[in-house]
């Protein structure tokens, strides 16, 4: 009786219950299975199934990579910290070019523009340390 490939093209226990027992003996005393025989496609959708789920669990376990993780986790707040940043130090050159060229009479003391501009000095470092730390941190 001659092997049917599955109706399903799926390997399934049904499907190696009824395989045969044996094949024709190879002239060198190897067993050989013919090229035409339907189980090189079974073998061969096997080893493409195969390929594809190492392929996703390679991508799984890049995924849960504690660095990825952690980076994932803090993306909004590192956005939300830069913008609050980028808008302080906005203000901050706003008011102070306000003040050097005296538009609509504005002017500050100067004990309050030394404040602002070294604390603007102080969150862009901080924020350029904090970045450049990220970096090039060794563990």
């Amino acid at each position: 009786m001659a092997h049917q490939p599955p109706p399903d093209g799926k390997l399934t226990p049904a499907v190696i219950a009824k395989a045969l027992d044996s094949v024709p003996a190879h002239p060198d005393g190897i067993p050989a299975i013919p090229d035409d025989h339907p189980i090189w496609n079974l073998i061969r959708d096997l080893q493409v199934e195969n390929g594809d789920l190492e392929a996703d669990n390679e991508r799984l376990k890049a995924e849960n990579d504690p660095s990825i993780v952690k980076a994932r986790l803090l993306k909004p707040f590192a956005n939300r910290v830069f913008w609050y940043l980028v808008i302080y130090t906005g203000v901050v050159f706003t008011m102070i070019g306000l003040h050097g060229f005296r538009a609509w009479g504005f002017a500050l003391p100067d004990s309050v523009l030394a404040l602002l501009a070294g604390t603007s000095f102080v969150a862009i470092a901080g924020l350029i340390g904090t970045i450049i730390s990220g970096l090039f941190s060794s563990k």
